[in-house]
C-alpha cells in the first residue's frame, strides 16, 4: 500500500465498532470528518492505521473530500481487549467481542498435572501474584492466582482461565498459540479443541515448527500458522521473501504471520498465489480446504 492509499481503522469504542471490522480506503486523503469529530491518519509500519470514536450514529455522516471505498477485514485481539483488560484473561477475551474482535489470539500452557490454561509466559510473575514457572505448579495452584489485580483494582479476582473455558466463546474465532514441545500437549490441545467441536474456528500458531507439522498430519484438516521472524542482516528482501514462502509451502501453512516492518505488497502477493496453489492441491488429493483464508 502506498503511502497515498491509506486504511483507516474505523472503531475502538464499545458502541462503535461493528461485528465485522471495516477498512476505509482513501486515495489522496489525510483527514476525515465523522460526525464533528476530524480525524487524522498516521504512518504506522507500512500500513496506517486509525482510531476514530467508532462508525456514525443513526443519521450521523463521515465527509470526506477524496474517491473511498469500504472493504471487510478480521479484526484479532491480541490476548484479547489487552489495553482495556488484563491480558489472556476472560474479561479480556469478552471485553474483545464487546468491541466487535472477530476473532482473539491467546497462548496456551500445560501445567504439571496436564491441565491446559491461557497465559502468556512461561512464568507467572509478570501477570499474576504468584511466582514461579506455569509447567511446574499444579492446576490447583494456578487456579488460585490473581491474574486480575496487577492491571487494575476492577479487575482483581480475575484468574488464570483453562482452555476449555475459552473455546465455549460463542461468536468468535481462536488464534491459539501452543506453548509447549511435548506430543503429549499437543494431544491434550486436539483433544480440547475437538470437544469443544472448533476446529473448523481455531487457527494453530507458535515458533515449534516441527509440532505444527505433527499437528497438521494428525488432523489435515486444521488451520496452521507460521511465525516469520525478521531477516537476518545478510538478508535482502528478495531472498527473506523467498525463504519466507518456502516455509510456508513447506509446512503446508494456511496463514504466515509477517512482521509490519518488513510487510510488502510482494511477500504478500507471493503468498497469497501459494496459498492458491496449496488450494487447488488440497482439492484435488480429497482433502478439506480453505484456500481463501487470509495471511498477515
Amino acid at each position: 500500500m502506498s503511502k497515498q492509499e491509506v486504511g483507516f481503522f474505523l472503531g475502538g469504542h464499545e458502541a462503535g465498532l461493528p461485528k465485522r471490522g471495516r477498512e476505509l480506503v482513501a486515495i489522496g486523503c489525510d483527514a476525515i470528518t465523522i460526525d464533528g469529530s476530524r480525524v487524522h491518519w498516521y504512518q504506522y509500519a507500512p500500513l496506517p492505521v486509525l482510531e476514530a470514536p467508532g462508525d456514525p450514529a443513526p443519521g450521523g455522516s463521515v465527509h470526506y473530500g477524496c474517491p473511498m471505498r469500504w472493504e471487510t477485514f478480521n479484526v484479532v485481539a491480541h490476548r484479547g481487549a489487552s489495553d482495556i483488560a488484563p491480558e489472556n484473561t476472560m474479561a479480556a477475551f469478552t471485553r474483545a467481542a464487546a468491541l466487535g474482535a472477530t476473532a482473539i489470539e491467546f497462548d496456551v500452557h500445560q501445567t504439571a498435572d496436564g491441565e491446559l490454561v491461557v497465559l502468556h509466559d512461561y512464568r507467572v510473575d509478570r501477570t499474576t501474584n504468584g511466582s514461579g514457572i506455569i509447567f511446574e505448579m499444579p492446576w490447583s495452584e494456578v487456579s488460585r492466582f490473581d491474574a486480575g489485580g496487577w492491571f487494575g483494582e476492577d479487575y482483581i479476582g480475575e484468574r488464570i482461565p483453562r482452555l476449555s473455558e475459552v473455546l465455549e466463546l460463542l461468536d468468535l474465532d481462536f488464534e491459539l498459540e501452543i506453548k509447549g514441545h511435548a506430543p503429549a500437549m499437543l494431544e491434550l490441545v486436539l483433544d480440547a479443541v475437538d470437544r469443544a467441536g472448533v476446529l473448523d474456528r481455531v487457527k494453530f500458531t507458535g515458533w515449534n515448527l516441527p509440532l505444527l507439522a505433527e499437528l497438521k498430519r494428525r488432523r489435515p484438516g486444521a488451520t496452521i500458522g507460521l511465525f516469520s521472524r525478521l531477516p537476518d542482516p545478510w538478508m535482502d528482501t528478495t531472498l527473506f521473501e523467498h525463504v519466507t514462502v518456502g516455509l510456508a509451502a513447506h509446512f503446508d501453512a494456511e496463514v504466515a504471520h509477517v512482521h509490519a516492518s518488513v510487510l510488502t505488497p510482494s511477500i504478500v502477493e507471493r503468498l497469497h498465489a501459494q496459498e492458491a496453489g496449496a488450494g487447488e492441491r488440497r482439492h484435488h488429493n480429497g482433502r478439506s480446504s480453505a484456500s481463501h483464508r487470509h495471511r498477515g
